[in-house]
């Protein structure tokens, strides 16, 4: 018997076979592991976001800015402001203000320099009042203004603001008179409307009742139209939680609008607005003060019977409300309003910029007396005109409630002349 030992051309081919049987295994293996090798090289280029470029911008604050954009008098100095929708929101939440809700937000905002948080909070130095009610959220994207003063410099803003108040119920503000109010509904959110009436001086505001606070929203750019300001917050009313009112209020579930009604400042009360007719005079040994009232009995009427003056003891160091009745924000209250403030010198005067806030002054001199001229700027449409006397103790401002103070100064200038400082 012969085997494939005894005939070797046989063996030879046998072992040619399985070397090309070997070499095909090896070939179809290594061209598995290079797919699969390809497929994932392939997998990680499609997919596979690569790292985002840590953003370098300087961050500006509504805390920070007055520092940061020091000697910058141009807006044009800071690059192109992006005014681009928010792509985003993030949850804002603060128990002691029982509030929640979505801050729209875009990283874009800002400029090619300065960057933004989606929102700032901060305690606002310049206020009087304790927390929270001097509590400030600022939102959304800036815009710039120029000042000038004694330096010419930049104001940046941010577009919307939050602040608080103590409670008022809805039947105590709408029986203060207060502009023409329209009350909406979001869920179980009760929101009111305070517009302007005629040419009166007034606040467009959008108010968040709730038992404990009422929550104060505006925008820098309403234009003076409460109802628009109202529809741009409208995404942000129907995301609030009022935490902590007994049953959690809440527009999450409901974001049907209900408008009950519309009321009227002043609709049934005759405002007389005839020129004063007399001068009372005024003394104050404690705060050094003496000058004239104007006075008008006829500023009376059938609902409100005034005396020549009022003080007004909600400020602490003292405040007077004279002048004929005009219909604002605050209600129905008296056109001129004298506060007595803390003595400081014009220079920190001009140079106290709080933020969101831009001041113009000019000095005059009236029978011996240093009176700055101070307007102060929160908003393109909104600017408040004051008269400050300059005391050794104390400074007096002199300030008019209605929209038409282009001539404040004139408008003052009897009272200023009978003024005397007796400190």
């Amino acid at each position: 018997m012969t085997t494939n030992w005894q005939n070797p051309r046989a063996y030879w081919k046998m072992a040619l076979i399985v070397l090309v049987l070997i070499l095909l295994c090896l070939g179809v293996y290594a061209s598995a592991q290079y797919l699969q090798i390809r497929a994932q090289l392939q997998y990680v280029d499609l997919t596979t976001t690569p790292p985002r470029p840590a953003d370098k911008r300087i961050l500006l604050t509504s805390t920070n800015s007055t520092e940061l954009l020091a000697g910058i008098d141009n807006c044009d100095k800071l690059g192109t402001l992006s005014e681009d929708p928010p792509d985003r929101t993030i949850k804002y939440r603060n128990a002691d203000l029982g509030l929640e809700f979505d801050v729209p937000f875009n990283p874009k905002w800002g400029s090619e320099k300065y960057k933004l948080n989606p929102y700032d909070e901060y305690k606002d130095k310049y206020s009087a009042s304790p927390y929270p009610f001097n509590v400030n959220i600022r939102f959304g994207h800036v815009e710039c203004y120029v000042v000038k003063s004694i330096d010419t410099f930049v104001s940046m803003p941010r577009a919307y603001g939050l602040s608080v108040e103590p409670a008022k119920s809805e039947e105590d503000i709408i029986q203060s008179d207060r502009g023409i109010i329209v009350k909406k509904i979001i869920g179980s959110v009760t929101v009111l409307l305070m517009k302007c009436s005629g040419n009166n001086f007034c606040d467009e505001e959008v108010i968040v009742l709730s038992k404990k606070y009422n929550y104060i929203i505006s925008s820098i750019d309403s234009r003076g139209d409460a109802e628009e300001t109202y529809q741009r917050f409208l995404p942000i009313l129907k995301t609030m939680k009022l935490t902590l009112d007994n049953q959690e209020s809440s527009s999450k579930n409901n974001t049907n609008e209900i408008i009950s009604q519309t009321y009227t400042c002043g609709e049934l009360v005759t405002l007389n607005q005839d020129p004063p007719d007399r001068f009372i005079k005024y003394r104050n040994a404690d705060l050094g003060l003496e000058f004239d009232v104007p006075f008008n009995p006829s500023w009376s009427n059938e609902k409100y019977k005034l005396k020549p003056y009022d003080e007004d003891k909600k400020y602490p160091l003292g405040a007077l409300r004279f002048g004929p009745l005009i219909c604002t924000n605050e209600g129905i209250i008296r056109s001129y309003f004298l506060i007595v403030e803390p003595k400081i010198s014009k220079q920190d005067i001009i140079r106290l910029n709080a933020p969101d806030l831009v001041r113009y002054t000019e000095e005059k001199e009236v029978e011996n007396l240093r009176v700055l001229i101070i307007e102060d700027c929160l908003e393109e449409r909104y600017c408040e005109k004051r008269v400050t006397v300059l005391g050794k103790k104390f400074n007096y401002s002199l300030k008019e409630t209605r929209a038409d103070t282009e001539g404040i100064y004139q408008q003052f200038l009897p009272v200023l002349e009978t003024f005397k400082l007796v400190e």
